[in-house]
């Protein structure tokens, strides 16, 4: 008697097995979930490339403001301190890095540089955990 249920039972496990095998009903469901979650990703990558974007130009459109606003012959302040205030006034202040001022009697060069880390929120699926944004006028 155990050896007819033991028959039995590989009987219906192979019939299983096989019928489980031929049957396609949800195949696409699984594709189309795959799809989805690419599409997702994508979209995330996309938010953290504008992000990152939306920050460098914030960063860079500072930094040129304040450089020429220094670099100005009419202006009486400390080229240095102008541009420390345009970046902090502007919320930035973290993210300048250093200001040079090359003077002589008649030109004035100043250069500034900054650099905003923009803390991706998706690319660190990829393995990117800092992407940062870099000005320079």
């Amino acid at each position: 008697m155990f050896n007819v249920r033991m028959i039995s039972a590989t009987r219906k496990a192979g019939l299983f097995t096989r019928r489980f095998a031929r049957d396609d009903n949800g195949a696409l469901l699984i594709f189309g979930l795959i799809l989805f979650v690419l599409m997702v990703m994508m979209g995330g990558f996309a938010i953290d490339l504008m992000r990152y974007e939306n920050t460098r130009v914030k960063l860079q459109a500072t930094l040129d403001r304040s450089t020429l606003a220094a670099a100005a012959m009419a202006q009486p302040s400390d080229p240095t301190v102008v541009v420390r205030d345009y970046v902090a006034k502007a919320g930035l202040a973290d993210q300048l890095s250093g200001v040079t001022v090359t003077e002589s009697g008649n030109f004035r060069t100043v250069k500034s540089t900054g650099v905003a880390d923009t803390h991706p929120l998706f690319l660190h699926m990829l393995g990117i955990e800092k992407f940062d944004a870099k000005g320079l006028s």
